[in-house]
């Protein structure tokens, strides 16, 4: 192909692109579906093939995806959220394996070995997907994010010895398990040397680069550890995409990791949307087409598996109805880890051209509903769910005459360390578990609930109640908390934070009538500093700490 084909080639796919993906963005569908269609389209219209150079640069996406998920957590973060990563996510992965292994070998069509594989490949799901809904609707910090995320990083951590699985399951030769001791072998010899790698040689690295103050340097300085974590990882035999991932995890203990996570940002968007073009080069739109009456119904039936199984799962464990059942939906596509699998398994002889392309098409068709089935998260939870089941409501002794104190952030745990200082009873609750639990586990009295529902502040006792400290920094909650408690305890004294003159006006025609405006209130404390700076000299005045 001629240097000017090959312009008018890009140019067609990066319009294809545009215009896909700026319709899609009218319905909230991932731009993923666009590269995917976009890829599907070119290779129609351009009769194009996978490539080296595309292949190559599709892994680099991946490889680049991976590394920025283990940015994402830390080895703190991965202990303190136990819970939903070994205990719910890897529930969720066996039990769905074995419900679709016995749908998918009962009907005969694919071997022992192949139905397996399907079947533990389609209990991934999407973390590019989730992730994105999660962030870009503000949920990834309530209790259905942190389940949801727990479940995706034990399904990225999976994707490993899956593929493990591929290669084993190929060699029909060598026993398996001799396959298996010498691939734990080499995973554990390439974890090794990348921990080393990360742990002795890239924070030095990273410092020596950041004294010299270029963005550029900088830059290039992070690509050559994630190229150098996936070498080492392929040089031992495993997955370039976890040798990225395990250094994303070392360097998120570091002092550059939210830098690092600006400047990779678009780059890595970009070999992203190459892995998904190329995905979309693959499919046989021809094949897709033959199979619909198939593909469609199929792809219903795993959403149904998949949310039915997680929120079996999740009640299990202990979560609330409406968090297991948003966690559910919100995992309920195919991943995009399984392009690579089926990919590599069709290589490898284990499923037909026909079965990759129609469990690709199913994948793609899971992805595709999923930012419809979102867009109406709470709806279905609050229908599926009774009125108090997304509280977790750790029951408390009578108590009149206390204080209760809404919200447990920054501000709430003042308020509340003074009332233990004047010995004054109170009772506290908040939405955000981690807070919750965490304040729980230091003898705070805290329970976890919504407090604009009648039956948890029923529960805080509110009508007995001295007084109430709303101590919420969002406007909508706050205004939200403080008409309800108005209306249903008027004879209360509620005391309100506002952020400003917008949350002072609001809560006044509300009803409130003591408001204890934060930035005014910061303005005088600040001006009034200044003024006895010649008095006080060593430093803040106690008077003034909050």
């Amino acid at each position: 192909m001629g240097g000017g084909n090959i312009l008018v080639l890009i140019s067609g796919i990066l319009l294809t692109s545009l215009v896909i993906n700026m319709i899609f963005k009218r319905f909230g569908i991932t731009p993923i579906i666009g590269y995917i269609l976009t890829g599907a389209i070119a290779s129609e219209v351009f009769h194009l093939k996978s490539n080296h150079i595309l292949d190559t640069a599709a892994e680099f996406g991946i490889v680049f995806l991976m590394f920025m998920i283990g940015l994402e957590f830390s080895l703190e973060k991965l202990k303190a959220m136990k819970r939903e990563v070994f205990g719910l996510g890897l529930a969720q992965i066996l039990m769905t394996t074995v419900m679709l292994f016995f749908a998918i070998s009962s009907s005969g069509l694919v071997e022992a070995r192949a139905a397996f594989l399907i079947s533990i490949t389609l209990s991934l799901s999407s973390t590019a997907i989730a992730i994105k809904i999660l962030k870009d609707t503000g949920k990834i910090k309530r209790n259905h994010g942190r389940s949801s995320v727990g479940i995706l990083l034990m399904q990225d951590i999976a994707v490993v010895p899956i593929l493990v699985m591929v290669a084993a399951f190929a060699n029909k030769n060598e026993a398996i398990s001799s396959i298996l001791w010498v691939t734990l072998q080499n995973s554990l010899g390439g974890l090794v040397a990348i921990y080393i790698f990360g742990k002795y040689v890239v924070n030095r690295f990273l410092r020596n680069v950041a004294d010299t103050g270029s963005n550029e340097l900088f830059m290039m300085a992070v690509l050559f550890i994630v190229v150098t974590s996936a070498s080492i990882a392929n040089f031992f035999q495993i997955p370039f995409s976890m040798g990225a991932f395990i250094a994303g995890i070392i360097i998120s203990e570091s002092a550059y990791k939210h830098q690092i996570e600006a400047d990779m940002t678009h780059f890595k968007d970009l070999l992203i949307g190459m892995f998904f073009l190329s995905i979309g080069i693959l499919i046989d739109i021809n094949v897709i087409i033959e199979f619909a009456h198939l593909i469609v119904p199929l792809s219903l039936a795993v959403i149904l598996i998949k949310t039915f199984v997680t929120f079996f799962v999740s009640r299990v464990i202990g979560y609330a109805p409406r968090t297991a059942i948003k966690t559910a939906l919100l995992t309920s596509q195919v991943g995009e880890f399984s392009f690579v699998i089926f990919s590599f398994a069709y290589g490898e002889k284990l499923i037909s051209h026909d079965a990759s392309q129609i469990l690709s098409a199913i994948a793609i068709c899971t992805m595709f509903a999923t930012p419809f089935i979102t867009k109406y998260l709470t709806e279905i939870s609050y229908q599926f769910a009774s009125s108090l089941d997304d509280e977790i409501i750790q029951k408390t002794s009578g108590m009149s005459h206390h204080v209760v104190v809404i919200g447990f952030g920054s501000t709430g745990k003042s308020v509340i360390r003074e009332l233990e200082n004047k010995h004054i009873p109170y009772k506290a609750v908040d939405m955000q578990r981690d807070l919750v639990y965490d304040g729980q586990s230091r003898n705070f009295n805290v329970i976890y609930g919504n407090a604009t529902k009648t039956q948890i502040l029923e529960v805080l006792n509110v009508r007995e109640a001295g007084a109430v400290i709303v101590t919420i920094d969002r406007h909508d909650e706050l205004m939200s908390i403080s008409k309800t408690i108005k209306l249903m305890y008027p004879k209360v004294n509620l005391v309100a934070r506002a952020l400003g003159p917008r949350d002072v006006a609001e809560l006044k025609s509300g009803g409130v009538g003591l408001i204890v405006d934060e930035s005014s209130e910061m303005g005088r404390m600040l001006v009034d500093m200044a003024l006895n700076c010649d008095i006080e000299k060593q430093g803040v005045a106690d008077e003034y700490i909050i």
